[in-house]
């Protein structure tokens, strides 16, 4: 009778999750849809497996620095609620100062989206994605 209500429970615990949401929150080492990370992985190596960034440092209209270029996702699907981790850099490639900052815009799946952020007048930059979600769409 034990096994019964423990195989109705489980039942019904997968179906939950199955039917829940559409969306696949990844932050670090959150749930990615057909790759699930173990615990013992680098967070930055889970965003770094399907995002690249492209960026170059300008001077903004106002003689301001700007940091532009184009977030890249290498997966099957679109991510959307993508923040980027700018870190300043001081002489010895030290992180000084962090900045997250968000992409406007969703960033299609196998595609790209373009990002313009004002930043402090630093001569060295390193630029990452910090946090994302996938956009899970319908089959059919």
């Amino acid at each position: 009778m034990l096994r019964i209500f423990l195989w109705i429970g489980a039942t019904a615990a997968l179906l939950v999750i199955a039917l829940s949401g559409t969306s696949a929150r990844a932050e670090w080492a959150g749930d990615i849809p057909g790759a699930r990370p173990s615990s013992e992985v680098d967070p930055g190596a889970i965003s770094d497996q399907f995002f690249r960034v492209e960026w170059s440092a300008v001077g903004g209209r106002d003689g301001h620095p700007r940091l532009t270029g184009y977030v890249y996702n290498d997966y099957e699907e679109p991510a959307i609620h993508v923040q980027l981790r700018i870190s300043e850099l001081d002489s010895a490639g030290q992180e000084t100062r962090p900045l997250v900052q968000p992409v406007d815009e969703t960033v299609p799946a196998k595609g790209r989206a373009y990002f313009d952020v004002p930043v402090s007048d630093r001569a060295s930059y390193r630029v990452s994605v910090e946090s994302f979600e996938f956009l899970e769409l319908p089959n059919g």
